[in-house]
């Protein structure tokens, strides 16, 4: 992030997550259409969702380490799709839905609660999913 040029080549990919700091959709947004003009995910720390629309945002306070926030940012609404991460896992995905209340498309994205010993699990992504829905 920040301007400098990448050699990595992600066309076969139809989205792809930066995860930096502080999150800015301008430098996203270009450096994503340098990497082969795919969807950009930009992460934020905010309770509300930012109004830029030049990347998808995905609410995440964790950056992977399986800690939920307190408080968790609504649905923009619309057809925008949004996501939310940060220690979400089957046991409590029902808990972490109730407040999001998505009028819209939103994604949920789990690392470290979808995962034993490090590995993906997918009994634990059935358990996730049959739960959903």
């Amino acid at each position: 992030m920040g301007g400098m040029p990448t050699s990595l080549h992600l066309r076969s990919f139809r989205r792809v997550q930066a995860n930096h700091r502080p999150p800015d959709a301008g430098v996203t947004a270009r450096e994503m259409e340098e990497w082969g003009r795919r969807r950009g995910i930009a992460r934020t720390r905010d309770l509300e969702f930012p109004a830029g629309t030049a990347v998808e945002w995905l609410f995440d306070r964790s950056a992977g380490e399986g800690r939920a926030p307190e408080e968790w940012p609504r649905h923009s609404g619309g057809a925008r799709l949004v996501g939310h991460a940060g220690g979400i896992g089957p046991g409590n995905v029902v808990e972490v839905l109730k407040p999001i209340a998505a009028t819209g498309p939103d994604r949920l994205d789990m690392e470290s609660g979808g995962r034993t010993d490090d590995w993906l699990d997918l009994d634990k992504v059935e358990a996730v999913c049959r739960t959903v829905f």
